[in-house]
């Protein structure tokens, strides 16, 4: 056990170091598109266009290559599709600097880098996140997956200043360097995973099953990844877009500076809710995810009655919170009734909702036409509650479960 604590902690130093280079890649993403733009004589419209088709094809090459990616994984092993991911990390990111180097304002440039970050990322992502419940005994699973969201959401608060910072003295070759040195070291620190283990390790907290238990536990991975989609779908789609509209309409003539404040007190609020899930001694029960998924929709619903700015601040750091807790106990329950041979395709499976803010986005519009903001958060806010309610009905509590 002492050997695979060790495994886990320089895999959770590839979590920060993929995640880093992924917040590096957004911001360089972002700053050429500004580049291009002013060198261009394309109308801010069309650029604006641009971005969004790239979005969706981004979007859409994850939502193909996320499920391939954790076939893959089941299928070659976490070591070796992490390595392979690494190989492709800086192959991306050496023709990325080439190809903005030798043309700095051709859309299809834009595309091309938005398909291969969205390679990149599906391939790697999975691995990482189905490797936890292989090197944590199922009672530690909590406490590692608060540690890895932790990583997660302090890249997410700090790195983009960071980037934005360093970008502005020299951009090329500060980003050349970062890559360098993040794909260095993850190659490093999966060559040690590489020497310390082997995949045979990694599956020998399998638990055997009967087809009985096995049919049983599929049921109840099937309920959790919808559970899970009915949170994070909406939260994660509607927070950056429809909140800037939800916080004017309600609460008055709202600065850019507040709007940021409440995006990162969202933030703020997962932050803390990793922390307590950290400490307090949560089991991930079916009481458990019932009772803060209808506190969390409840919450969420009141973001479009309230109309004072410093409360809204509170109901967005309170939907924090309990997010956090809530995603954290979804992807613990899902690591100890899963079969440990196929995590690699639910991991794959429980990511999907993040990558699909574009085509909510879509749909979203279309409701604001008609209904508005304000009912928007409202319905997802009902949504959430009903849908807690109807699933507590048919999940069974973890410690009823044969983990695999």
């Amino acid at each position: 056990m002492t050997k695979k604590r060790g495994i886990f902690y320089l895999y959770l130093l590839l979590f920060f170091l993929f995640f880093t280079f992924g917040q590096f890649m957004q911001v360089f993403f972002t700053y050429f598109i500004n580049e291009m733009q002013s060198n261009a004589d394309a109308s801010f419209t069309g650029w604006t266009l641009i971005y969004g088709r790239a979005m969706l094809y981004l979007a859409a090459t994850q939502l193909i290559m996320l499920p391939l990616s954790g076939f893959l994984t089941d299928w070659l092993g976490n070591i070796r599709i992490i390595k392979w991911g690494a190989l492709l990390t800086f192959i991306f990111g050496v023709l990325n600097l080439g190809l903005f180097i030798r043309e700095m304002n051709s859309p299809v440039i834009i595309y091309l880098v938005s398909i291969g970050f969205a390679i990149v990322w599906s391939l790697i992502v999975p691995g990482l996140y189905s490797v936890i419940p292989k090197l944590v005994a199922p009672e530690n699973l909590i406490r590692a997956n608060s540690l890895v969201q932790l990583i997660n959401q302090l890249v997410l608060l700090s790195i983009p200043s960071l980037a934005l910072s360093l970008f502005f003295y020299q951009p090329l070759f500060i980003y050349l360097s970062i890559v360098l040195i993040i794909v260095t070291l993850l190659g490093v620190v999966n060559f040690i995973i590489e020497r310390k283990t082997n995949q045979d390790d990694l599956l020998s907290n399998k638990v055997s099953s009967s087809p009985g238990e096995q049919t049983s536990n599929a049921i109840q991975v099937i309920l959790l990844l919808l559970v899970s989609a009915v949170v994070n779908l909406p939260i994660s789609g509607l927070q950056q877009f429809v909140l800037p509209i939800v916080s004017q309409l309600n609460a008055g003539n709202v600065s850019t500076e507040m709007l940021n404040l409440l995006l990162s007190l969202l933030g703020i609020g997962v932050v803390i809710g990793v922390i307590i899930a950290f400490f307090v001694k949560f089991k991930a029960s079916k009481k458990e995810l019932l009772t803060i998924m209808l506190c969390l929709g409840l919450a969420f619903a009141l973001v479009g009655l309230i109309n004072n700015i410093w409360l809204l601040g509170m109901i967005l750091l309170i939907v924090g919170l309990l997010w956090g807790i809530l995603n954290i106990l979804l992807l613990t329950k899902l690591h100890r009734v899963a079969l440990l041979e196929n995590m690699g395709i639910i991991m794959s499976l429980f990511l999907l909702p993040s990558v699909l803010q574009p085509f909510v986005l879509m749909l979203a519009g279309g409701i604001l036409e008609k209904s508005g903001a304000s009912l928007l958060f409202i319905i997802c806010g009902v949504l959430i509650a009903v849908i807690a309610g109807i699933v507590s009905f048919f999940l069974k509590d973890v410690s009823k479960i044969t983990p695999s």
